[in-house]
């Protein structure tokens, strides 16, 4: 007798089991990102990616690139780096701007590190955050609160998510979980110090 034991994709949206995931609105993430910055009238704006075979990463990345083409921006691969989310890749990534000499007056990263990695290499390169380049970044880990100076990034709900998940399984295993339950949930962006708009 075949048996059906109820499955949840957690932190992946998957369209056709859509009712089986709960998971983060990435795109719309690294939307909101580029959107802050091009509101405190930046237009050359660095990107920094994670691992572009990871989804969530091409995720953020497309939502990068629809807030430049809301607002008439051309995107610019120039100012494109794929990083692997390590801090390591968010320095290398600067450094190379650097070197190729190429104008920007902020910087988006796919994740916390990334950005923190970028930050410490814009500091070695005397440029001073956020007074000369504002950098996003994208988790909101625990520490991003206590970088200096404070990072601007998108919160990752995933105590959220991790809810969620569980009010699933309840529902669909045990049929006692509430009966709402988000499948995409929505980011937010939390501003702090590392961005600014410029004069």
């Amino acid at each position: 007798m075949k048996q059906e034991i109820p499955l949840i994709v957690v932190n992946r949206f998957v369209p056709e089991i859509g009712e089986n995931c709960t998971s983060l609105d990435n795109q719309h993430g690294g939307y909101l990102a580029t959107r802050h910055l091009i509101e405190q009238g930046h237009k050359d704006i660095a990107y920094i990616s994670g691992s572009l075979h990871k989804a969530d990463s091409k995720a953020r990345l497309a939502g990068h690139k629809r807030a430049l083409n809301e607002y008439d921006l051309p995107f610019d691969p120039e100012l494109t780096f794929e990083g692997n989310f390590s801090a390591q890749s968010g320095e290398q990534s600067i450094r190379l701007l650097l070197q190729k000499g190429l104008n920007f007056t902020a910087v988006s990263c796919g994740n916390d590190e990334m950005a923190a990695g970028a930050i410490n290499a814009l500091e070695v390169a005397g440029k001073q955050v956020p007074k000369d380049i504002s950098v996003v970044g994208f988790d909101n880990i625990n520490y991003a609160n206590y970088l200096t100076p404070k990072l601007t990034t998108v919160e990752y709900p995933m105590h959220k998510i991790g809810t969620m998940a569980a009010h699933w399984i309840l529902e669909h295993a045990y049929g006692s979980g509430p009966k709402e339950i988000e499948h995409l949930l929505s980011p937010k962006l939390i501003v702090r110090d590392s961005t600014r708009e410029l004069s």
